[in-house]
């Protein structure tokens, strides 16, 4: 969401998470990821942005709202039923436009969770239980994965298979004592690299030649898995049959 300036709160720009059903009325609850303290609601007659607002999770997983200050409401003659289909806000002062653009987004950082730096898969349910679980198509972008054709709109969570993010490390002295693990990935690489210079000191160039060879075949297996990878995020390049989306 966009478009708040200085006549309304800019707090108002930033992503927002789908928090479930609202107590009164039954249409969706949204709060903001950045600041928390801004929610999107329908007072039953309109939709609206207050800053300042707190959402209660109730018994039946519906959301009670505690009204904040108002910085847009719906203008629209007809009432919508969902936020992104809403032409015109009226806001609180001035002349700002709020847009607001519907995304299913998972990023890399929430708080609380572990930060990721490769998205592999995304399921609508946890997956690999006793049943298989729907499976999404997504596209990454700096914000994070950008899940495809969500099965139902309420829906409020996603599950991510996932490789943790990197964290770079370096040694500036004593290599040779160093405790620095070396992630896993590389370590074939490494190996066969290493004997291949080894090798080469020993003058024995034509098995030095051969074992570099099987070094850069590990380095190429490792870089095959992430073009692997790469094809979840490319439409026309992932197939679905019958078989590979049965439950077993």
């Amino acid at each position: 969401m966009s478009g708040a300036t200085s006549s309304t709160s800019t707090n108002v720009n930033q992503n927002y998470k789908l928090l479930g059903a609202n107590t009164t009325g039954g249409l969706s609850v949204y709060q903001g990821v950045t600041t928390n303290t801004v929610i999107i609601y329908n007072t039953g007659t309109a939709w609206r942005v207050d800053t300042s607002a707190s959402a209660t999770e109730q018994a039946d997983e519906t959301f009670t709202v505690s009204a904040g200050t108002q910085q847009f409401i719906e203008a629209d003659t007809n009432k919508k039923d969902n936020i992104t289909d809403v032409e015109t806000f009226t806001p609180r002062s001035g002349s700002d436009l709020l847009l607001v653009e519907g995304k299913n987004l998972m990023p890399y950082t929430q708080t609380g969770k572990t930060t990721i730096g490769d998205f592999n898969r995304i399921h609508r349910k946890r997956a690999f239980l006793n049943n298989s679980a729907i499976e999404y198509e997504f596209f990454v972008d700096l914000n994070g994965a950008n899940i495809l054709n969500i099965t139902n709109t309420t829906d409020n969570e996603a599950f991510v298979s996932y490789k943790k993010q990197f964290t770079p490390f370096t040694v500036t002295s004593d290599f040779y004592n160093s405790t620095v693990e070396v992630p896993g990935e590389f370590f074939n690489f490494i190996a066969h690299a290493v004997y291949a210079d080894f090798l080469r000191v020993q003058n024995r160039q034509q098995e030095a030649l051969a074992e570099e060879q099987v070094a850069q075949t590990y380095l190429a297996l490792e870089l095959e898995k992430i073009d692997i990878r790469s094809n979840n995020n490319t439409i026309n390049k992932r197939f679905s049959t019958y078989v590979n989306r049965q439950s077993r």
